[in-house]
C-alpha cells in the first residue's frame, strides 16, 4: 500500500511539474480529468442500459484511450513552447474544446441511460487535427 501512495505522489508531482513548465493552468486540466471520469462511469451505465457487453478489456482500452486523450493538450503545449508565444492561444482552445467534448459525451451517456437512445458522436480529435493541419499549411505557404 505504501508503494501505491508513493507512486501516486510521484505521478502527481510529475504531472504538476509538466503543467507548470508548459504554462498550462491546472484547473482546466483537473476539470477535464473529472469530466473524463464522469464520462467513463456514465459510459458503463449506458452500456448496461443498451445491453452492450461490458468487459474488462473494453474498460481497460477506454481508460488507456482517456489517458492518451489527456496527453493531447500536453503535446500541443510542447509544440507551442517550441514554436514560441504566438501559439499558446491554441493550447487554451484545445483544452476548452476537449472539456466541451467530454461534457457532450457525458450528457450523451446520461441521455442514453434515460431514453435508451444514442445521440450522434462528436469527434473533437478530428477537429483539433484538422485545425493543426490548417495551421501547418498556412505556415508553409508563408515560407514560399
Amino acid at each position: 500500500m505504501e508503494f501505491i501512495k508513493m507512486a501516486a505522489n510521484f505521478v502527481l508531482f510529475a504531472v504538476s511539474w509538466v503543467l507548470v513548465y508548459l504554462g498550462i493552468p491546472g484547473e482546466p486540466i483537473a476539470i477535464l480529468a473529472i469530466l473524463m471520469l464522469l464520462d467513463t462511469m456514465s459510459g458503463i451505465g449506458r452500456a448496461y442500459v443498451l445491453k452492450t457487453p461490458i468487459t474488462s478489456s473494453k474498460i481497460s482500452a477506454g481508460i488507456a484511450s482517456k489517458g492518451l486523450f489527456l496527453a493531447i493538450p500536453i503535446s500541443v503545449a510542447l509544440a507551442a513552447k517550441a514554436l514560441g508565444s504566438d501559439f499558446y492561444w491554441f493550447v487554451a482552445v484545445v483544452i476548452h474544446a476537449m472539456i466541451l467534448s467530454e461534457l457532450y459525451s457525458f450528457i450523451s451517456n446520461v441521455y442514453a441511460i434515460k431514453t435508451g437512445e444514442k445521440l450522434p458522436e462528436f469527434d473533437v480529435i478530428r477537429l483539433i487535427g484538422n485545425r493543426i493541419k490548417q495551421m501547418i499549411e498556412a505556415l508553409l505557404s508563408q515560407t514560399k
